[in-house]
């Protein structure tokens, strides 16, 4: 089972730190690890916003996953890739822009949509040295 999470950032950090998903994934792994740690948690609720419940209501649904809300956040379980369901990240991309995605499972990051506001994923695979379908990376050892 594939675990997914989803960050709602704010428009200015999503600006700021665009090219610095290596220092955003390992923020928000630390995060994960210690949330009830007090500088961690500040600085998280500085850096996200709050999504209310009501507007993530009318995300698509699939008997192959399990999705929970937290105020600035999505846990998401999947069966099969994220990658493959183009209407929930497309509801995501088109209501609550922008999102950080940390893929645990397979040790993959990245923002859900470009900075250039293109209606296609990318993800760039360092190994390869090529993009594929978002712009995810690689967790390395965070």
């Amino acid at each position: 089972m594939h675990c997914y999470y989803i960050f709602f950032v704010k428009d200015d950090v999503y600006q700021d730190y665009f090219f610095k998903t290596d220092l955003v994934a390992h923020f928000f792994c630390s995060y994960l690890r210690e949330p009830n740690r007090e500088d961690l948690n500040r600085q998280f609720y500085f850096i996200t916003q709050a999504i209310h419940k009501n507007a993530l209501k009318a995300l698509p649904q699939n008997h192959n996953q399990s999705i929970h809300f937290k105020e600035r956040m999505l846990t998401i379980y999947r069966n099969e890739s994220l990658l493959n369901d183009y209407h929930l990240l497309q509801h995501l991309e088109d209501r609550h822009r922008p999102c950080f995605i940390l893929d645990l499972t397979n040790q993959d990051y990245g923002w859900l949509t470009p900075l250039n506001s293109r209606k296609e994923w990318q993800v760039f695979n360092r190994e390869k040295k090529q993009l594929q379908c978002y712009h995810y990376q690689r967790l390395e050892a965070l």
